[in-house]
């Protein structure tokens, strides 16, 4: 049993029914089982039919009982997809055929000649200009066989030259180095005194290990320090005060590489400034410091500590009695400028007029305190 579906055309979003005939009979010959219409082709419907025959039909699609479309289709005994069609299949072929056995309404074997002259050929003239061609062809041949043919050099051959080539130049090359180096004077390190500077550099390697971002001593390196005992005293609370003695140490050269390289210049502080107010970056009041070496160069580290890592104590009074702050640091990558933040309860109690201030052991420049009384002020409190 076959299925022949037919494709079909007609106003899109209708609800139809199918029937076919035979061509000129008003008989039908059968309905669709099933009338679709395609989901995005819209106005183009699928009747399916079963074994109406093989043979053209005329298919008629109903919206209800009112004819809404009128097609052909040829089907065949095969469950396939034939496409509907406007004109019958046999009008076509006759008129065809009769267009083929005539000729303007005259049968075609009955046609007239063209009326007008016949001149056949000349055969001998294409015979000759043919001959020509064949020898002009042969002496272009001839010319080209006689052009001597050189064959590109090899590889090898290449490679040679271009040694050669390197060679001349790579003397010129050495000749130049050699005569500036004859010129430069040169003096040869001293291999004795950085053999005895490693032979001690490499007694510190096993004496120290890391502790974070700093170092501390062994345990075999503190076996014969005071109170060690050969090691049998480092209990935990003596190798703590060892460690707390060594990060004092650490300060105090800390503090005194930073009042070597700040004997140099710190700018940026500002001339006045007002009691119990806020210097903070949030409201943009902060002060702001340049510390440049002698080069006028921004000093970023102090002993290989970040500047903004120190611990800042402000001095604010006279030079004999300062008030000492710690103040809140920060470094700012975009200006290279130490950020300086002081809170109102800080600046409160600092004694109005002149005074100076400090940064470690390091004196700074005269500032004048002025009277900004007990509310914070939202804006820069100094002169510019």
């Amino acid at each position: 049993m076959a299925t022949q579906t037919v494709e079909f055309r007609a106003a899109p979003g209708l609800t139809l029914t199918a029937r076919l005939f035979s061509p000129g009979s008003d008989t039908i010959v059968q309905t669709a089982s099933a009338v679709t219409e395609a989901t995005n082709r819209k106005g183009t419907y699928a009747a399916t039919f079963t074994d109406p025959g093989a043979a053209e039909f005329e298919l008629i699609a109903l919206s209800g009982t009112t004819p809404v479309c009128r097609w052909f289709c040829t089907l065949t005994l095969t469950t396939a997809t034939f496409q509907a069609y406007e004109v019958r299949a046999a009008a076509v072929v006759a008129r065809v055929t009769a267009n083929t056995d005539q000729w303007g309404g005259v049968a075609v074997t009955g046609m007239p000649l063209p009326a007008s002259s016949y001149t056949a050929p000349d055969n001998a003239t294409i015979s000759s200009i043919s001959s020509n061609l064949v020898i002009v062809n042969n002496n272009v041949l001839t010319r080209l066989s006689a052009l001597a043919y050189t064959a590109p050099p090899s590889a090898v051959t290449n490679a040679t030259a271009v040694r050669t080539e390197l060679t001349t130049e790579l003397a010129r090359i050495d000749a130049a180095i050699s005569t500036r180096l004859a010129a430069t004077s040169y003096t040869a390190p001293d291999n004795a005194s950085i053999g005895s500077i490693k032979a001690v550099t490499d007694k510190l390697n096993t004496t120290l290990s890391a502790d974070g971002l700093l170092w501390q001593f062994t345990i075999n390196a503190l076996e014969n320090a005071p109170g060690g005992g050969g090691g049998g005293s480092a209990t935990l609370e003596n190798q703590e005060l060892i460690l707390a003695n060594l990060d004092n140490v650490t300060g105090a050269v800390a503090a005194a590489v930073a009042r070597l390289q700040l004997e140099t210049q710190i700018t940026g502080f500002p001339a006045t400034l007002c009691r119990g107010s806020d210097y903070d970056a949030i409201i943009e009041s902060e002060i702001r410091l340049r510390l440049l070496d002698l080069n006028d160069n921004p000093i970023t580290e102090i002993g290989g500590v970040p500047v903004d890592e120190i611990t800042w104590l402000f001095g604010f009074g006279t030079d004999r009695q300062p008030r000492l702050v710690e103040a809140v640091c920060s470094w700012d990558d975009v200006t290279d400028e130490l950020v300086i933040e002081l809170d109102a309860a800080d600046t409160m109690d600092t004694p109005l007029g002149a005074a100076t201030w400090q940064i470690g052991a390091q004196i700074g420049e005269l500032v004048r305190w002025l009277s900004g009384g007990t509310t914070r002020i939202i804006e820069r409190q100094f002169a510019a």
